[in-house]
């Protein structure tokens, strides 16, 4: 219970003052910088080793379970899936969130499958956005 409180609390986060979504102030954002202006335009082509080698580390990254991610911001995600896969309570997900651009984020969710992480949805929001 205190791990899905932690979860859906992290995954709520506001922005922080710069504008990055900070969920571990320990994290040193510089160390995790992507290139101004990547191109996410292949990204769902991507297995999440690939876009990580491609985009770099993402300043924001959980593992979950489908049902564990609640809220607005998931809505997207949960109709990825069936009723069949969602009931039975173990689908794995891997949250990738990178810089866009100057104004956006872009987060990434992988299913994560006993052999490859794939990607299942996405979504690019304001960097002020407030879910």
């Amino acid at each position: 219970m205190i791990v899905t409180l932690l979860l859906a609390a992290l995954a709520c986060d506001p922005p922080a003052s710069d504008g990055q979504r900070h969920t571990d102030p320990e994290v040193n954002t510089t160390l995790y910088q992507t290139p101004a202006d990547p191109d996410f335009s292949q990204a769902m082509e991507f297995t999440l080793k690939e876009a990580v080698a491609a985009y770099g580390s993402p300043p924001h990254r959980i593992r979950a379970r489908l049902d564990d991610l609640m809220g607005e911001f998931y809505t997207g995600l949960e109709a990825a899936f069936t009723d069949e896969q969602k009931l039975g309570g173990d689908v794995r997900i891997e949250e990738l969130t990178w810089e866009k651009d100057t104004a956006n984020l872009i987060t990434i969710w992988y299913h994560d499958l006993p052999t490859s992480t794939k990607p299942v949805d996405f979504l690019v929001y304001p960097k002020d956005a407030d879910f």
